[in-house]
């Protein structure tokens, strides 16, 4: 995933409305995007193709820190290591894997413990 910097914003954003522009300049324009950065302010003509475009861009963004919705308190977000930052449960195949294995540890743990004189015949 590339970096972009703050500073390079509004370039970016001139940059996304000439592309989309240059092939519908005809289009009715539909509203302006006024943007100021660092004591620069910029106006940019928005066009019907620009804003369903710039619509579409926005939807289908996906935050990479972005890991879901926790399944079991449905209030929390998953962290990188998918466990929820709110109840602390860990979700997924990874989460019921490790409950399967701390649920038999426990099991284990808490059964009858073999005769130590039959561990040594």
């Amino acid at each position: 995933m590339s970096r972009t910097r703050p500073d390079e914003v509004l370039k970016l954003l001139q940059e996304f409305v000439h592309r989309i522009d240059q092939f519908d300049r005809d289009a009715p324009e539909v509203g302006a995007l006024e943007i100021g950065w660092r004591g620069e302010t910029e106006r940019l003509t928005i066009r019907q193709p620009v804003a369903r475009a710039l619509a579409e861009a926005l939807i289908a963004y996906h935050d990479p820190r972005d890991n879901g919705a926790c399944a079991h308190c449905a209030t929390g977000r998953l962290d990188s290591n998918l466990t929820c930052r709110d109840c602390g449960i860990v979700q997924g195949v990874f989460g019921q894997t490790l409950a399967s294995f701390f649920q038999h540890q426990q099991t284990t743990l808490d059964g009858p413990r073999p005769d130590r004189a039959a561990l040594e015949g």
